[in-house]
């Protein structure tokens, strides 16, 4: 269950880091560093409050969410606290797709 979510979220966060490919790819090819640097720097707090909204969510909903994989109370139970810690990884997890994208984008990686 933990994994299928930690799946899920990542490609959640991913999806800055998809964008962030091709607009920092566009602005260095147009020769704009400033221009891709203001991009990275937005798609970085973007990511860091995407990141940080997706663990509050998950906070909030640490109790309901296992009933949506299986019906099984000890299986729930057993859940919960990977839950906590999905949660708040969630953070860190988005700044590092982010910078994944923006590194791609820039081909530094």
């Amino acid at each position: 269950v933990a994994a299928q979510l930690w799946l899920l979220l990542s490609f959640v966060c991913d999806s800055l880091a998809v964008a962030g490919q091709g607009l920092i790819a566009d602005a260095l090819g147009r020769g704009q560093v400033a221009g891709a640097r203001a991009v990275a720097d937005r798609l970085l707090i973007l990511g860091l409050a995407l990141g940080g909204g997706l663990m509050c969510v998950f906070l909030l909903g640490k109790e309901a969410l296992p009933s949506l994989f299986t019906a099984d109370a000890s299986v729930a139970l057993a859940v919960a606290p990977l839950l906590t810690y999905v949660a708040v990884m969630q953070p860190l997890n988005s700044l590092v797709f982010v910078g994944d994208g923006i590194l791609q984008g820039s081909k530094d990686f």
